[in-house]
């Protein structure tokens, strides 16, 4: 008897506690900027710029490289 009111008790006590909350997103201490749209589009262009880097490319185009390099500091 004392059993089955224990056995009892504990399932009482089970269904009425609330379902554990989902973990978040953003770990603790982690970076909030994480997920965030404009941080995608930046890894997707540096993703995009190391595939170009990766790319082979023939001999003209390199010896034009050179030749003509671009000034990649003055964005005007």
């Amino acid at each position: 008897m004392v059993v089955q009111e224990l056995v009892d008790i504990q399932q009482d006590m089970s269904s009425a506690m609330p379902p554990p909350l989902p973990p978040l997103d953003v770990p603790t201490g982690g970076d909030p900027a994480a997920n965030s749209p404009r941080r995608a589009k930046w890894e997707a262009e540096q993703e995009a710029e190391a595939e170009r880097l990766r790319q082979p490319i023939s001999r003209r185009e390199l010896f034009d490289r050179v030749a003509n390099p671009v000034d990649e500091s003055s964005d005007t």
